[in-house]
């Protein structure tokens, strides 16, 4: 049987870091000399391939023009983006508009190639890749990578891209703070019951080399959400600690103005999101434990009377390698058979997908484990007469009463007319595509209007043990379930008067 092997990358902003999931023990890939974090930085020499890492770090200062890093901070943007604007007046070495994207100029003036942010970052990822080939003693071709939070479709994209040159193929690709609040379960100590509190919101303090990040998370029915993400680049982990020697930090409090800079970045991350500061259910603060108390002190003075705390159980930024890999185990663990294990080709909706019943059923539209893409279609009618509209509920889950499973969404059907319950007849079409997006329809035959649905059913909205909770609540309830709809018929569905 093939050994399935899919790698987690952290592309983090200055370092990165790769990790597998290995005979179901998770194992952080190091390099050579047993350094798991590579600087992201590539040098390109005079004569030779480039350089990539420590290798090409130890180069910056003798060859700043041709030593490239920060290249995060480039892909996917606009050469105008303020972002790169504000990179290229930091940065070391020259960034060009080519056609209105940024491109890095390695030579002179009137000699030289030009590189694009998608090809540094290949660069970094192949050496990420040639770390655990060497390391498992096997080939590599599928990877999950966690990108920051804020990253918009057009810098996931170019990151995608970026693997596919480094000859990766992309399982998913996510973002950190969905990474760590899987790697910790953060609803276990945030919310009353793991995954299953509605509307448990919490505020997720990542501080990392090179920025700190903000985010807003929302679980509800296990599946996590991120809703807002700030991100500060001038306040970071250094910025609480002062040297005392060559080798040794000592913490300092943080200042009135630090303190208001992150009451400031947390203002803007609830304004953004549109929830006031009575809506937090509790903060998380991450990064290097040692240097992060001031921080959760600073937070506590925020939201008084809230839970802040810091979870333990990973080195620095190892939590969101976890993460990564084990969001893809979820991803491996949905498919139906070992030819898509292998192959990676097939995945699949990992709960059912319904509507409710006049008798408050659930009524299955596509079943669990459905090889996607698909797209099933059923006829539906109205449960009175003369109704004149109709509000249908889109489910997720494996309850036999629609009210304990998801809601996703409704559909509503109007301008239906009068006549005797049964006559009027209402195509429902759920299609769910390669990237788990469900689309669900209803039209009334014959008319021209359509009720429309759009919704992620990615099985990696779940924390790791909420399916296989889920299904055997399912099984385990059937009957009494059953016992609950005795009354109702379950062929027609709830309709409006």
């Amino acid at each position: 049987m093939y050994p399935r092997k899919v790698i987690s990358i952290d592309l983090g902003e200055s370092y990165s870091r790769v990790g597998v999931f290995r005979n179901k023990t998770f194992q952080v890939i190091t390099d050579g000399q047993g350094r798991s974090a590579i600087p992201n930085y590539v040098e390109f020499p005079s004569h030779g391939p480039p350089l990539v890492g420590f290798e090409a770090k130890e180069q910056a200062l003798s060859n700043p023009k041709k030593t490239i890093y920060d290249s995060r901070r480039l892909i996917g943007r606009n050469f105008n983006d303020p972002e790169v604007q504000e990179a290229i007046k930091e940065l070391r070495y020259d960034v060009v508009n080519v056609s209105g994207s940024p491109v890095i100029k390695i030579g002179t003036e009137s000699d030289y190639i030009g590189y694009t942010p998608e090809n540094i970052t290949s660069f970094i990822l192949k050496k990420l890749k040639d770390m655990a080939e060497v390391q498992l003693k096997t080939t590599i071709k599928h990877a999950t990578i966690t990108v920051p939070s804020d990253f918009d479709e057009y810098q996931i994209q170019a990151t995608k891209d970026a693997a596919e040159a480094s000859e990766l193929s992309v399982v998913r690709i996510f973002p950190v703070a969905k990474s760590i609040a899987h790697a910790y379960k953060l609803e276990r100590d945030l919310c009353d019951e793991i995954g299953r509190r509605a509307d448990c919101t919490y505020v997720l303090y990542n501080i990392r080399d090179g920025e700190s990040e903000l985010t807003i998370l929302k679980s509800d029915y296990g599946v996590v959400d991120v809703m807002e993400t700030v991100k500060d680049r001038e306040l970071r982990w250094e910025d609480f600690e002062a040297p005392v020697g060559a080798a040794q930090v000592q913490l300092k409090l943080p200042s009135k103005q630090q303190s208001e800079r992150v009451f400031g970045i947390v203002e803007k991350l609830l304004i953004d999101a549109k929830i006031i500061k009575n809506d937090i259910n509790g903060i998380v603060v991450t990064g290097v434990s040692s240097h992060i108390s001031k921080v959760q002190g600073v937070l506590e003075a925020y939201f008084p009377g809230r839970k802040v705390f810091t979870p333990s159980g990973f080195e620095h930024d190892e939590a969101i390698v976890f993460g990564g890999a084990l969001l893809g185990q979820v991803f491996l663990e949905m498919t139906e058979d070992w030819c898509s294990l292998c192959c990676l080709t097939i995945s699949v909706n990992p709960l059912g997908l319904g509507i409710e019943t006049s008798s408050g059923g659930f009524l299955r539209v596509m079943r669990r484990n459905i090889a996607i893409p698909a797209r099933k279609t059923l006829s539906v009618s109205t449960s009175a007469d003369n109704q004149e509209e109709v509000i249908i509920k889109v489910l997720e889950g494996e309850r036999a009463v629609a009210g304990k499973n998801r809601l996703l969404g409704t559909l509503k059907v109007s301008g239906i007319p009068r006549a005797p319950k049964g006559v009027a007849e209402i195509e429902v079409v759920f299609e769910v595509n390669a990237d788990e997006v469900l689309t669900a329809t209803a039209r009334l035959k014959g008319a021209m209007e359509v009720a429309k649905l759009v919704v992620s059913v990615v099985s990696d909205r779940y924390i790791y043990e909420v399916i296989g909770d889920i299904i055997r609540e399912g099984e385990d309830k059937y009957y009494e379930d059953l016992q609950q709809l005795m009354e109702g018929s379950e062929n027609v569905l709830n309709g409006v008067e």
